[in-house]
């Protein structure tokens, strides 16, 4: 214990330092050497995504192709979105499904997103629009989407891709 605490004296951040022997990895923007920050998740892919940004918005089928082109899952970018830019994913549509892309990638968010990808791109007219965001604050059932449109707001947690679609489905009729 001495030699960590020599350690954090001289070079560390003892609370950064906390967080890792607590939870295995150290949270937020910390860092556990002292005057040093970590890079915002997807702050590469951010400047990727402002090459196809129109205003406020990036096209889902812009990302999409992005995403082919680069040889990347489009999911990776639709996490950027939420996590890296201020920006939405176009277009709008009746029905929005929401998806967790920040803690959640631990639990299969980026599945979830990939997979709605497909759907959206195998339908001739997109049934819905997919919204990635940061946090929807239901870490305890994760991975978590929350489907909103005229029926109100369905949340489906923890959230498979069986589970989605089986609410699409049933939200459908």
């Amino acid at each position: 214990m001495i030699q960590v605490q020599n350690l954090t004296h001289r070079y560390g951040d003892r609370t950064a330092l906390d967080h890792f022997l607590a939870y295995g990895y150290v949270p937020r923007h910390l860092c556990m050497l002292a005057g040093y920050a970590k890079l915002p998740a997807g702050h590469l892919l951010r400047f990727e995504l402002e090459e196809i940004a129109d205003g406020e918005e990036v096209s889902l089928p812009a990302l999409i192709e992005l995403a082919e082109d680069r040889g990347r899952p489009a999911s990776h970018y639709l996490a950027a979105v939420a996590l890296a830019t201020e920006r939405g994913v176009a277009p709008a549509a009746a029905t929005t499904i929401r998806v967790c892309a920040g803690t959640c990638q631990r639990w299969g968010a980026l599945d979830l997103l990939d997979h709605l990808v497909a759907r959206h791109a195998a339908a001739s007219q997109p049934p819905f629009a997919i919204a990635p965001v940061s946090c929807l604050d239901r870490c305890d059932h994760a991975p978590a989407c929350e489907i909103h449109g005229a029926h109100g707001q369905l949340v489906v947690a923890p959230a498979t891709t069986a589970a989605l679609d089986e609410a699409l489905r049933e939200l459908a009729t």
